[in-house]
């Protein structure tokens, strides 16, 4: 039985180990390829302007991807 509505941010994080990028690198991400630019406008289309997508990566530690969906709405239910 629905009591109410709850509303949340959703924040995902995904970090590698990895060589990291350099500052060009991140500069272009977005533009050379189909694939990052593509998750990006989807997400804004189905979230909103609200939704990000960010890179940040450091030089010889790694790259971490973070995506942002603001206001997703849910049901608040009763526990019995």
């Amino acid at each position: 039985m629905p009591v109410g509505r709850l509303v949340l941010d959703l924040a995902v994080e995904v970090v590698d180990d990895g060589l990291g990028m350099s500052e060009e690198r991140m500069e272009t991400a977005f533009n050379d390829g189909i694939g990052l630019s593509n998750v990006s406008e989807r997400l804004r289309v189905i979230y909103g302007a609200r939704s990000t997508l960010r890179l940040s990566s450091i030089i010889g530690r790694g790259t971490t991807v973070r995506f942002e969906i603001p206001d997703i709405v849910s049901e608040e239910r009763a526990s019995a």
